[in-house]
């Protein structure tokens, strides 16, 4: 047993971290807080802080960042970036170099993004950001795979155990419902874990992703308490959980929501073409623009 528990230990695992980094989400933060508000560029630091102690865990654990932004998504961080020439470092702050130059990538391609002029909508694009962290999993398994894994695929070949955290601002649109629960049904044949850190009040698909997947939800209240939150919570990974006594989940509601008023429905109207949910009748689909036979 404790052979098994050192090899566990040893095991070395990947982290892909989908951050929202859509300006409407956070601006909605700030309205709603009045002391300690949020800030991306505060809790991107304590973000970092996070994923330099998730590589000090294991000497072979990778990272990645995505970035779900307004209408788009784009990595911030991959270990291929890293090694096609990383930014200058500073060594004079006495920081380790590798976190250094992780470090130094992500705010450079933070600080890139936020420049750029975007459409201003309260949704970011999730579904997108998550299926680019769910190919670079696949990819990451496919040209590292490893010795000793008991998770594998159905060929039996050994895979990388990986996992992803979403930090969130913002509820996710219902338009977005279909593409979302298909990032869920990868992540669960992938067994991957889909962790959530909500940072606003409202219900989301991503607490349904976290039960499927065997992942934690958790809501966060306090600004000053991520970077606590992260280490205390999330920083496990899926097999070390089960020796800690984690936040209870909340009850999870796996009623969808419609695509016309994004209300929760406990019966609806469905698309047969595109599986979108409506409230009301349609004669036209809203999103594939498919007709419908209307009875007389």
């Amino acid at each position: 047993e404790k052979k098994n528990k050192k090899n566990r230990m040893s095991e070395p695992s990947l982290l892909v971290v989908v951050l929202d980094t859509n300006p409407a989400g956070w601006a909605a933060l700030r309205d709603e807080k009045s002391t300690e508000p949020w800030t991306l560029r505060s809790s991107a630091e304590q973000l970092l802080a996070f994923i330099n102690a998730h590589l000090l865990m294991c000497l072979g654990n990778k990272v990645a960042v995505v970035a779900a932004h307004a209408q788009t998504s784009e990595f911030l961080y991959t270990e291929e970036m890293q090694q096609r020439g990383p930014p200058p470092l500073v060594r004079e702050t006495g920081k380790y170099e590798v976190f250094a130059a992780i470090d130094t990538i992500i705010k450079q391609n933070l600080v890139a993004l936020e420049s750029r002029e975007c459409l201003v909508v309260p949704h970011c694009a999730l579904a997108s950001a998550l299926s680019k962290a769910l190919s670079y999993i696949n990819k990451v398994r496919q040209l590292h795979p490893l010795k000793d894994q008991t998770a594998g695929d159905r060929a039996g070949h050994k895979v990388c155990p990986a996992r992803i955290l979403v930090v969130s601002t913002a509820p996710t649109a219902a338009a977005q419902y279909v593409p979302l629960m298909n990032c869920i049904f990868a992540a669960q044949k992938q067994h991957v874990p889909l962790d959530a850190c909500v940072l606003h009040s409202s219900p989301t698909i991503l607490q349904q992703a976290a039960e499927l997947t065997g992942a934690v939800y958790l809501h966060l209240t306090e600004s000053v308490s991520l970077f606590e939150t992260l280490l205390s919570v999330f920083l496990a990974d899926h097999k070390d959980r089960q020796s800690l006594v984690l936040p209870s989940a909340p009850s999870v509601d796996f009623r969808a929501s419609c695509f016309c008023h994004n209300k929760v429905q406990d019966t609806a109207f469905v698309c047969s073409v595109c599986l979108s949910i409506f409230c009301l009748p349609q004669a036209k689909c809203p999103t594939c623009k498919s007709l419908f036979k209307t009875t007389t």
